[in-house]
Order: structure tokens, then C-alpha cells, then sequence
């Protein structure tokens, strides 16, 4: 076994013989199904009928791209589930993505807010993380409601439960948020975060 992404498989061991550690991205309601049958092939949206996976350098990459359909989010309602697939049974969609065209039976589960708050130090690009990111939309999304005068800072503050200055040194981006505070933001405002993953052109 080896975590797709992290370790590599010894050249002298059989293709068959190995097995993926890998990630699936989903809504929460999707869970009681999942947890029941497993990930299915067949509920996949789209002509291709097969099971979406992800290294774990690519979960942030993944969540955002729930995100950016609609229903799909917020973020508190998003879950990681980690699979364990035999590498022969996995086909590479591009980098870090990974297709299953058979039933995946998942060994855990986690909320993706999990993945966004503790955002692990030794993955590659920490500095302009998942989180970062997020909150860059939700700032930006904040500064035209207000500038708009559709709510000040001192309503959006009180309803989301945070301090005057608090909500200052974010707009400001003094200063980062949780989770919890960048759902409350979005649901004082009446907003869904829509997040579109950058498509760079080949070779790049």
C-alpha cells in the first residue's frame, strides 16, 4: 500500500498487488448512502459513469470544485471520505485525479472543514492554501455587499457574531477566519461561495 502522491510502490512489486490510499469529496447527504452501499459509479453526474478520487495534496483542489456547484455547498455541509482502491483498478485522469469505474468502499470519513482549518504545514502551497483562497472570495464578497449598502460592518459583525474589529482586520486581510465564521459571513449576506478551479494550459 501507499499514499498516492506521498510514497511510490517498489519497481519490483506487481501492479495488482498495490493499493492507493485516495479521497472522495462530497455533501454530507450524500453520507447515509455511501456509508451503506459505498461509492457508486453509477450516481456519478455526467456521461462518465465512474467514481472521482483525489491524493491527498489534491483535497483542497477537490473541495473547491464541489463547491463551485451549485447546491453543493457550504463548506460545513462538505465531507473527505478516504478510500483504500488496487492501483490496477485505477485510471489517471490527470494529475493528483483519479478515476474508479467499480464500487469503492470507503475506510473513513471527515468534515472537508477539517482539511481547510488545519491545513497541514508540509503540503505544497500552504501559503496560498485552501482556506486562504476561500477567504479571499468571502472578503471580497463582504466589501461589495457593504459597499453596495446592503449591510454595514457593524449588522455584519453583530450577525455573525464576531467583534467590530475582527470583521475589520479581515476585510482589511490582517487576518484569517474559521470555517464557522466564513459560513455565518455567507448566511448574513444570503450568499453561496462559487469557486472555479484555474485551468492552466499544458506544459505550464
Amino acid at each position: 500500500m501507499y499514499d498516492a502522491g506521498v510514497g511510490r510502490e517498489d519497481r519490483g512489486t506487481s501492479r495488482r498487488s498495490i493499493t492507493v490510499i485516495l479521497f472522495h469529496v462530497t455533501h454530507r447527504r450524500n453520507c447515509k448512502g455511501i456509508d451503506k452501499h459505498g461509492l457508486l459509479p453509477d450516481k456519478a453526474i455526467g456521461k462518465e459513469k465512474s467514481v472521482w478520487l483525489v491524493t491527498k495534496t489534491s483535497i483542497p483542489w477537490a473541495v473547491m470544485h464541489t463547491l463551485s456547484k451549485p447546491g453543493r455547498g457550504p463548506l460545513a455541509d462538505l465531507v473527505v471520505y478516504r478510500v483504500e482502491v488496487p492501483r490496477a483498478r485505477l485510471p489517471r485522469f490527470k494529475q493528483g485525479v483519479w478515476r474508479c469505474f467499480d464500487v469503492v468502499r470507503p475506510i473513513d470519513r471527515e468534515p472537508a472543514a477539517t482539511y481547510a482549518v488545519t491545513y497541514p504545514s508540509d503540503w505544497p502551497g500552504t501559503q496560498k492554501g485552501m482556506m486562504v483562497m476561500i477567504g479571499d472570495q468571502v472578503r471580497q464578497a463582504a466589501e461589495r455587499a457593504i459597499g453596495a449598502g446592503l449591510v454595514t460592518q457593524a449588522e455584519l459583525s453583530r450577525r455573525v457574531g464576531l467583534s467590530e474589529a475582527q470583521v475589520s482586520r479581515f476585510l482589511r486581510g490582517e487576518r484569517s477566519l474559521s470555517a464557522e465564521s466564513i459560513d455565518r459571513i455567507l448566511a448574513a449576506l444570503g450568499l453561496e461561495i462559487t469557486l472555479t478551479p484555474q485551468r492552466t494550459k499544458r506544459g505550464e
